[in-house]
């Protein structure tokens, strides 16, 4: 058996050694890094991107308040209970007497009506409308100076209560109606389809309890 010298096994490591070390020097440094073990965490990072903005809330804005408002001043028919009425959903056409009467400088921000039907098929009608802040309360006064027949609502509405004008008019149909303002709110309510006189009696009993739905809508 022949021996292998110590020298020459003591060359063909060192040659080994050599070719290893040059083959890992060729390799990419993420791969090194990998197989060493030594810089795994930093080859990757992540961005974390900031959550979008929510929208802003428009709850504390009291330009749209009244967005919420207008629905709880409707009436009820526990409201209109002296009158007789019945709902009438199918008669939700503006009245003419109140679109002559009025011309608002700012657009609602809100709107909601209740309609109905009195036994001898007279209608009574009534809007609550929602405004930017100053315009319910023009519009109820420019009502002072509406129609052929001013109706005088100080003397049924109480000195506190929601105030505003009332009229009537001959044409195209007898009406008589009124606008009462409370805060961004303006509330609307007209009887036709009977006679004038009647009309005016029953905005003017209409008119307190207007008033007070306006007031029960007051936010809190």
């Amino acid at each position: 058996m022949r021996l292998v010298s110590v020298e020459r096994v003591a060359a063909s490591l060192a040659v080994v050694g050599m070719i290893t070390l040059t083959a890992c020097a060729d390799q990419p440094r993420e791969l090194r890094s990998a197989v060493d073990g030594g810089e795994s965490g930093a080859a990757t990072s992540t961005t974390r991107l900031a959550p979008e903005p929510a929208p802003p809330s428009n709850a504390g804005d009291p330009e749209r308040q009244p967005a919420a408002e207008v629905g709880s001043a409707l009436f009820t028919a526990a409201d209109v209970a002296d009158e007789e009425v019945a709902p009438d959903p199918a008669d939700t056409e503006p009245v003419a007497a109140i679109q002559d009467c009025v011309s608002p400088a700012q657009p609602a921000l809100a709107e909601e009506g209740t309609y109905w039907r009195y036994p001898t098929g007279s209608r009574l009608q009534q809007v609550v409308t929602g405004y930017p802040a100053g315009e319910a309360v023009r519009l109820a006064e420019q009502a002072r100076d509406c129609g052929t027949r001013p109706l005088d609502l100080a003397a049924v509405l109480a000195p506190a209560a929601a105030q505003g004008g009332g009229w009537c008019v001959a044409e195209p149909e007898p009406t008589c109606a009124a606008l009462l303002a409370d805060g961004q709110r303006l509330a609307a309510i007209a009887v036709y389809g009977t006679t004038e006189e009647r009309a005016a009696e029953a905005v003017l009993r209409l008119a307190p309890v207007t008033a007070e739905a306006l007031r029960r809508g007051e936010p809190g």
